[in-house]
C-alpha cells in the first residue's frame, strides 16, 4: 500500500491537511505559517474543538521567507507545539531556512514531529534522524542526501505529493529508481503507522 505522507487532495493511504476537517478519516489541521496574522491571536474553542478531531495538527512551521514576522511566527508555533502536546497529537512541520529557530521550539515538544517537501543536504536529514524525527520527500527531494539514505535505510521517511497533481504510486517508483534503494513502500507504510498511531 502507498501512503502519501502530506498531500492537499482528499485521497485514500494519506494524511490530508487542511484547514478544516475535509471529510476523510486521516487528516492534519493545517495552520500554514505564511496566512498567519500579523499580530499573534490566541487560538480559540473552536481550533481546540477542530483539532481533538484532527489526526494531526499541520502544516505548522517558520518560513523566513514568507509570511508574517519571525517572530510570530515562533509564538505561533510554540502555542500550536504546546496545544499538540496537551491533546497528544503528531505535528506536520512546514521549515525554510530556521534550522536552529525550528530545532530550539521542538526541543521542548516531545511528540511525534514530521518534517515535510524535506529537500536539506544529508547533514540537516541526519540530525532530523538523530532527533527521531520523521521526514517526507516530495519528488527528488532525496537527490542531496543519497548517502544518509544509504547509510541509515528508510526508518522514519516518507514520500509525499504535497499540492501537486501527481500519483503517489509514480512518487515511490521515482523514488526507489533514482535512490537504488528498495522497499520503499513496506518501509514507508510501517512509518506511517508509526507517526499517526505512535507504535
Amino acid at each position: 500500500m502507498f501512503f502519501n505522507f502530506h498531500t492537499h487532495k482528499t485521497c485514500e493511504n494519506a494524511l490530508v491537511s487542511a484547514g478544516e476537517n475535509p471529510g476523510c478519516f486521516c487528516w492534519s489541521l493545517e495552520k500554514h505559517p505564511w496566512y498567519l496574522p500579523e499580530k499573534f491571536i490566541s487560538p480559540d474553542e473552536t481550533f481546540y474543538e477542530q483539532l481533538s478531531a484532527a489526526t494531526a495538527l499541520g502544516e505548522i512551521g517558520l518560513d523566513r521567507l514568507r509570511g508574517p514576522d519571525l517572530s510570530i511566527q515562533r509564538e505561533y508555533l510554540k502555542n500550536f507545539l504546546s496545544a499538540a502536546q496537551r491533546c497528544g497529537k503528531p505535528v506536520v512541520i512546514h521549515a525554510v531556512r530556521c534550522d536552529s529557530e525550528l530545532d530550539f521550539e521542538l526541543s521542548r515538544f516531545s511528540g511525534r514531529v514530521l518534517i515535510h517537501g524535506f529537500c536539506g543536504g544529508n547533514k540537516r536529514l541526519k540530525e532530523h534522524l538523530q532527533y527521531n524525527r520523521f521526514v517526507s520527500f516530495a519528488p527528488g527531494g532525496w537527490k542531496h542526501c543519497l548517502e544518509t539514505l544509504e547509510e541509515n535505510g528508510l526508518q522514519n521517511i516518507g514520500l509525499e505529493t504535497d499540492d501537486a497533481d501527481l500519483n503517489i504510486e509514480d512518487v515511490y517508483l521515482q523514488a526507489e529508481t533514482e535512490t537504488g534503494i528498495s522497499g520503499w513502500e513496506s518501509c514507508c507504510a510501517d512509518n506511517f503507522i508509526r507517526f499517526i498511531r505512535g507504535m
